[in-house]
Formats: structure tokens, C-alpha cells, sequence
């Protein structure tokens, strides 16, 4: 509402220098049409300066109106350029605060998903070594089932127990 009423106004006092304007250069006119005609008539001196002092004022009102125009419409230009930049200056502000943020809470991901992926790799690390346990314990039975076996048969054959497997062969399986 506020910038409204403040466009309006902006609005009205340009139509105002306008207005003066527009008549200064009417004045200017008027005088001087009638400046031609008295000087070829040549009438009254009186009434010739008289002239002379009404187009002078016409011409210096037309004169500072114009000026006065000028600079009206340059300081709204001006306003109008302070304003925009202050905006941009404004978004600037929060894209660069928006950036920052989105740069943290990136960096903050980031070192998120290398804990992540370091406890992913210490859980596949124990788990191998579980695996690798669990595969010596399944060896050191089937070793045993077989020791067991090849102490059963071994009553039977002297040979095949005496030359090619000792105790301490199997202990080195093991």
C-alpha cells in the first residue's frame, strides 16, 4: 500500500512539472507572436517594453520549468536505480547465505557418508575374518573326523601308517 501512494505521488509531480512546462512554452508563444506584431505596429513604447518584460518572464519560466522537469525526471531515474540495486544487493545477500548452507550441510554428507562407508568396510572386514574362523573351525573337525578314520584303518594297514602319515604330519594340518 505504502509504495502505492508513493508511485502516485511520483506520478502526480510529474504530471504537475508537465503541466508547467507545457504552459511556460505557451506563454513563450503567445509573447512572442505578440512581440512581432507590436514591433511592426509600432505602438505605445510603453506597451512594447511591457512586452518585452512579459516574454522575458515567459521565457525564464520556461527556462526553469524545463530545467526543473529535467532534474525531476533524473532524480527518478536515480531512485529508481538506488532501489533496484538495493534489491539485487538484498538477493545477493541470501543467495551467498543460501550457498554457504548448502555448502555445509554438503561438506556435512560428505563426511557422513565416508563414516559410513569406513563402518562398511570394518563390518565386511569382521565379517570375513568370522567367515575364515568358521571355515578353520569346519577344517579342524574334518581333520579330526579324518584322524579319527585314518586311526581306524590304521589298526588294519602297519604300512600306510608307518611311511606315509605320522602323528606329527597331522598335527602340521592342523
Amino acid at each position: 500500500p505504502n509504495t502505492l501512494c508513493h508511485t502516485r505521488t511520483l506520478k502526480n509531480k510529474t504530471k504537475q512539472f508537465l503541466f508547467l512546462f507545457s504552459d511556460a512554452i505557451r506563454e513563450v508563444k503567445k509573447y512572442s507572436a505578440a512581440h512581432g506584431t507590436e514591433k511592426a505596429a509600432n505602438i505605445n513604447p510603453n506597451a512594447y517594453d511591457h512586452i518585452q518584460v512579459k516574454l522575458f518572464r515567459s521565457q525564464r519560466n520556461l527556462y526553469i520549468s524545463g530545467f526543473s522537469l529535467f532534474l525531476w525526471l533524473v532524480l527518478r531515474r536515480t531512485v529508481t536505480l538506488i532501489t533496484q540495486l538495493a534489491k539485487e544487493m538484498g538477493i545477493q545477500v541470501a543467495m551467498e547465505i543460501q550457498v554457504a548452507n548448502t555448502n555445509e550441510a554438503a561438506r556435512k554428507y560428505m563426511e557422513e557418508n565416508e563414516k559410513l562407508q569406513q563402518a562398511l568396510n570394518e563390518k565386511g572386514k569382521c565379517e570375513n575374518e568370522q567367515a575364515l574362523e568358521e571355515d578353520n573351525k569346519k577344517l579342524r573337525k574334518e581333520t579330526e573326523k579324518l584322524k579319527a578314520e585314518l586311526k581306524k584303518t590304521s589298526n588294519g594297514n602297519f604300512f600306510f601308517n608307518c611311511f606315509l602319515f605320522n602323528e606329527n604330519d597331522l598335527a602340521f594340518y592342523a
